[in-house]
């Protein structure tokens, strides 16, 4: 999964990683029950802060795009 941030974009950086998500899953790039990194490694892998991360993925959360199981992870859900 690679998820390019646009610093100098007008789309909040949040925003960009919820939107490129959610497009890995609509076209299948990214299928379900695909696991996600976690916040911290994908902070550190984007050089971003832990709740810029934290933020984009409670909203995939909200939307049900993924699944947060605790220790196990959190993966792409399905339809």
């Amino acid at each position: 999964m690679d998820i390019i941030i646009n610093a100098d974009a007008p789309e909040p950086v949040y925003e960009q990683i919820v939107r490129q998500i959610q497009e890995g899953v609509l076209s299948g790039a990214i299928p379900a029950g695909t696991p996600l990194p976690p916040v911290r490694q994908l902070a550190n892998d984007l050089v971003l802060n832990r709740n810029t991360v934290a933020r984009a993925y409670k909203m995939l959360e909200d939307q049900g795009v993924i699944l947060t199981a605790g220790r196990k992870g959190t993966f792409v859900g399905s339809d």
